[in-house]
């Protein structure tokens, strides 16, 4: 993770919104020159009981629930194969920095409950 981190630039070129459905999760991308930032995040909710406020009795932490997330990097011009840093938390306990390769311009990434991903291409 920290090697990733420490390539990520503080100001971008541009930011472009990838997917989003409230509740659900959102993905944006972001790039620097020819290098993109891609960043989903997991936010499906099954229970919210009752509500964020947790000195109200009864209160329980909200639970998630497991989803892939699919980016079609078509708009943003990239085709062919690459090769992609990739950082998915895919369970609870998993954490690993990853190097795939990206045939065409899609990929799914499956997050864990409230879980997400960065990939550089």
């Amino acid at each position: 993770m920290r090697e990733l981190l420490s390539t990520v630039p503080v100001a971008f070129d541009e930011t472009r919104y990838l997917a989003a459905a409230p509740g659900s999760h959102v993905v944006v991308a972001r790039h620097k020159g020819g290098t993109w930032y891609i960043a989903g995040v997991n936010g499906r909710t099954l229970t919210i009981w009752p509500g964020l406020d947790s000195s109200v009795p009864g209160y329980t932490p909200p639970t998630g629930q497991a989803q892939p997330l699919s980016v079609d990097l078509h708009d943003l011009g990239i085709r062919g194969r690459r090769r992609i840093k990739l950082f998915a938390d895919t369970a609870a306990t998993d954490g690993a920095l990853r190097h795939c390769d990206l045939r065409g311009s899609a990929f799914t990434v499956h997050t864990a409950p409230f879980g997400g991903f960065i990939a550089v291409v």
